[in-house]
């Protein structure tokens, strides 16, 4: 398995487009319905699993703990196109999130609570279009946002402040 790492800013996929100091090849071991990622260079391993979400495989693991070291990782299928759409789900206000609407260049977010805002997103790597990043209207920060139908995530970016920082939202068609 090939990761680009890549700490303050988020997110470049393998190949190409990755710096070589930032790639790592890991081979990866299965029990149990748990994966193990073990660098092929040396260095530390990690554990995740494999969801479903429609047709679409979703890498979920987590890394680390306490303040600054405690790391979600979600991986979805690289896509020619980011699909957009009409989605809802929960929010950081404890609501729900009537109406998340994505293009391939915009992001709106609308809560009967304090989360509406809105981001012109764009491409960040031109092998992974369905994964898009932009600043918030509001001036809170970076985030991104990648889906594979019908699954949609958007995220702060890791040095965000403001809005941004700490987002996480998991969104469906309604």
């Amino acid at each position: 398995m090939s990761v680009c790492n890549q700490a303050a800013t988020v997110l470049r996929v393998p190949g190409p487009s990755c710096p070589s100091a930032l790639a790592a090849e890991f081979t990866l071991a299965v029990a149990n319905g748990v994966f193990t990622a073990t660098p092929v260079s040396g260095g530390t391993s990690f554990r995740f699993f494999v969801a479903r979400s429609g047709a679409s495989s979703v890498l979920v693991g987590a890394t680390g703990s306490g303040p600054g070291g405690a790391q979600m990782r979600l991986g979805l299928p690289s896509r020619n196109t980011l699909l957009g759409g009409t989605l809802g789900g929960a929010s950081t206000s404890g609501a729900w999130l009537p109406t998340v609407t994505l293009t391939g260049s915009s992001y709106l977010v609308t809560d009967a609570g304090s989360e509406n805002d809105s981001a012109t997103i764009g491409t960040t790597d031109p092998a992974v279009q369905n994964l898009r990043s932009g600043p918030l209207a509001s001036g809170s920060g970076r985030i991104w946002v990648m889906q594979a139908a019908p699954l949609a995530v958007s995220f702060g970016n890791p040095d965000a402040t403001g809005a941004a920082a700490g987002r996480m939202q998991i969104v469906l068609p309604p």
